[in-house]
């Protein structure tokens, strides 16, 4: 299962080219597998009907 906004998703755009090794790892985990339902990312976006700030991980952490 992949997920619905994984085209779109601010963060993996803002972050995967400066960061390929741990965003691979959270592609592999929440965009393209077994977290995806658990993105809290997602779950922003369902609850305020906007995507949080790019700087938002799927886990909820904001990079500073």
């Amino acid at each position: 299962m992949e997920c619905m906004y994984f085209e779109t998703c601010g963060f993996i755009a803002k972050y995967k080219s400066t960061n390929e090794a741990i965003c691979k790892n959270i592609m592999s985990l929440y965009c393209k597998g077994s977290d995806v339902h658990n993105c809290k990312r997602v779950e922003h976006h369902m609850h305020h009907g906007k995507s949080p700030v790019d700087e938002m991980m799927p886990s909820g952490f904001i990079l500073n």
